[in-house]
């Protein structure tokens, strides 16, 4: 896999869709997710941690725009001045325990690939979010096994765990998640596995899991900890 340069801490079924896109979606995919927030500078420790001193994962630099739904079970944001996509939560399950002092509750998503979106003019409701991820994926070649791959193939179930660096509005922050894809019914046990072979019993290192005590999707984090700005993004569609 990519080893990961170091400018940075870490560049060293249409069934209960949102209405407003009913009309207009594309594919949809289903998921099983844990994320969580610090703010702050990313710790050393910790990109040493999930990249094994910079030997693991797949590095991606984007600029995300969100338009801020007011909801924390919608989102809605255009990739990097690509695609369109909405995010609606199917479900929202109790605190799961992750090992050490982590924990978080696991959310269930359907995300849509808009094909027609219509997107407002620009205004306070789009926020801009400027990301440096690395991403671990893993494959469930057989029940229970979970092997790391260089690229997701979302035909065999499996897993994301991504570590993020996030600057939106002069804030900065970083991120940690799992998400899994695969058979509804396995999703969970899939996250469980995932999240028990990567975290382990010690948990993150140092004193970082007592920082990591949001745990939300990116609809519910802009709408709670990134005021609104008074710098407005240019037209979308001028992308």
């Amino acid at each position: 896999m990519e080893a990961v340069p170091a400018d940075s801490r870490l560049h060293r079924s249409r069934p209960h869709l949102h209405p407003e896109t009913a009309a207009a979606a594309g594919p949809v995919f289903d998921t099983t997710e844990v994320r969580w927030f610090a703010t702050g500078t990313l710790p050393q420790e910790i990109v040493d941690w999930f990249t094994q001193t910079g030997a693991r994962g797949t590095l991606e630099i984007r600029q995300d725009a969100y338009l801020r739904a007011g909801s924390p079970s919608i989102g809605r944001k255009r990739r990097n001045y690509g695609p369109f996509e909405i995010k609606t939560r199917l479900g929202l399950g109790p605190a799961f325990h992750f090992g050490g002092q982590l924990s978080g509750r696991i959310e269930r998503w359907r995300k849509v690939i808009s094909t027609r979106p219509h997107l407002p003019r620009p205004s306070r409701q789009w926020a801009k979010v400027h990301k440096v991820v690395v991403t671990r994926t893993y494959h469930e070649t057989r029940p229970g096994v979970l092997v790391e791959v260089h690229r997701g193939d979302t035909s065999v179930p499996g897993c994301d765990i991504e570590l993020a660096e996030v600057t939106v509005n002069d804030i900065e922050a970083w991120t940690l998640a799992l998400e899994t894809w695969g058979p509804e019914g396995e999703q969970h046990r899939i996250l469980e596995r995932a999240a028990a072979s990567f975290i382990g019993e010690t948990g993150l290192p140092g004193s970082s899991a007592a920082r990591l005590t949001v745990d939300m999707g990116y609809p519910a984090w802009l709408e709670e900890f990134v005021p609104a700005s008074d710098r407005y993004l240019r037209s979308m569609t001028t992308r």
